[in-house]
């Protein structure tokens, strides 16, 4: 809900900027890598979830449920957004991409935006094939797209650390 409301902010808003447009592209790719990471985990252990939209109102009452089909297909139209918005040029000038090697940015580790291309992909790769719940649905399944995202996915492992003094923040999983 937090990215689509962020999307609909800054849709309102035409003067809105971080201070470049490096940063301003950077932020919109991570919005829409995390929205899109958000509905495809949903996807994947869920039969149905909302689809928070920007274009929705946040004080209107949630939308309706839907199918994991339908809310892995926008989870993979975010991660295309995130992609497009790190691939612009833009994006890697001064503010944008590598990420800031401090703070709350994935473990302190910098990442240029061909490093967030590939965990995108990647991301995309596992969405793909995990959504699948049936033998009809696994037969569905794009496998060309599968292996060309993870193809073109990370070639290392990335772990999250969730400390909340570095910005990220699992309480429950310590619990």
């Amino acid at each position: 809900r937090s990215a689509s409301d962020f999307l609909a902010r800054v849709a309102e808003d035409e003067n809105f900027t971080l201070g470049s447009a490096a940063q301003d592209t950077r932020l919109f790719a991570w919005t829409h890598f995390n929205y899109g990471v958000a509905l495809g985990n949903l996807a994947l252990v869920y039969d149905s979830a909302a689809i928070p939209r920007p274009e929705d109102d946040p004080a209107a009452p949630p939308p309706a449920l839907v199918d994991h089909p339908e809310v892995m297909a926008a989870a993979l139209a975010a991660l295309d957004s995130a992609i497009f918005y790190a691939s612009k040029p833009e994006a890697s000038l001064a503010g944008g991409f590598p990420t800031p090697s401090g703070g709350g940015w994935m473990n302190g580790t910098a990442l240029s935006a061909a490093t967030f291309i590939r965990l995108a992909r990647s991301y995309k790769a596992r969405f793909r094939a995990g959504v699948a719940r049936t033998p009809t649905e696994r037969a569905a399944v794009n496998w060309n797209a599968v292996i060309a995202d993870a193809t073109n996915g990370i070639t290392a492992n990335v772990n999250v650390s969730m400390d909340p003094a570095n910005g990220w923040d699992y309480a429950w999983l310590a619990t």
